[in-house]
């Protein structure tokens, strides 16, 4: 039978059994030692940190990529200031004191996304979409490019295709916003050839899918043409 290895807290020094199995790597006898021991690298990491961005303070930042130690990123956490003291700490008062808009009841910032770009030092900045050119909203991601979803499925679609936006919003102007056979004003769809990947036009989806459905063949179309002229309706 064979025995259980041993091994030493590299702690507090005690011996303790290392089962077989996942457990087989530990170097700490409990979790409490485990807990010590990432608090000293933590302080020994920190040790390595760049000094606080404000001038009057040394403390070590709270991160390596952090503006300010662990005290004066509290400071901006609650009032929106590091330097702020309770007599200079900056007040609700219903606007964003970032980007200026209507800020939440009891908030400084209207949004998370303002709460870090005032942290990171960035600048409010309108951004447009490129598929409709209207403003996209600042309640989301710093590094969000669409207005709306249907605006981000038109570039993606786009990209399908080996278009840019831009290239994109031109053929929707020389056609019109309209379908290329129909006419029709409704969500468009690019028509590409198969065979090249050749991007064609703009079509609805009645005419794309009907194209599709004759699998491109002009003979086949003419036929078909021929068909109701002959039996079709009379209108």
């Amino acid at each position: 039978m064979s025995s259980i290895p041993m091994c030493t807290c590299a702690v507090c020094g005690a011996s303790f059994e290392v089962p077989s199995g996942r457990g087989q790597w530990r170097k700490y006898c409990s979790q409490a030692c485990n807990a010590k021991a990432y608090r000293e690298r933590r302080k020994r990491e920190r040790e390595t940190f760049p000094a606080c961005e404000l001038d009057e303070c040394s403390a070590p930042r709270r991160s390596r990529n952090a503006r300010w130690c662990e005290a004066h990123y509290i400071r901006w956490y609650r009032h929106g200031d590091p330097r702020a003291r309770a007599s200079t700490a900056r007040e609700p008062n219903g606007t964003c004191f970032h980007c200026g808009g209507p800020a939440p009841k009891r908030r400084i910032f209207c949004t998370p996304l303002c709460s870090t770009r005032d942290r990171i030092g960035a600048a409010y900045v309108e951004k447009h979409c490129p598929v409709c050119d209207g403003l996209v909203p600042i309640t989301d991601r710093a590094d969000r490019v669409y207005c709306a979803q249907k605006c981000a499925d038109v570039g993606i679609r786009a990209r399908r295709y080996g278009l840019t936006i831009y290239q994109f919003r031109e053929l929707v102007e020389n056609h019109g916003e309209a379908c290329a056979i129909c006419g029709t004003n409704v969500k468009l769809h690019i028509d590409h050839c198969h065979a090249t990947g050749k991007v064609r036009g703009l079509l609805c989806q009645n005419c794309n899918f009907g194209l599709g459905n004759f699998s491109d063949d002009i003979s086949r179309m003419l036929r078909a043409i021929g068909y109701l002229r002959e039996r079709g309706t009379p209108s």
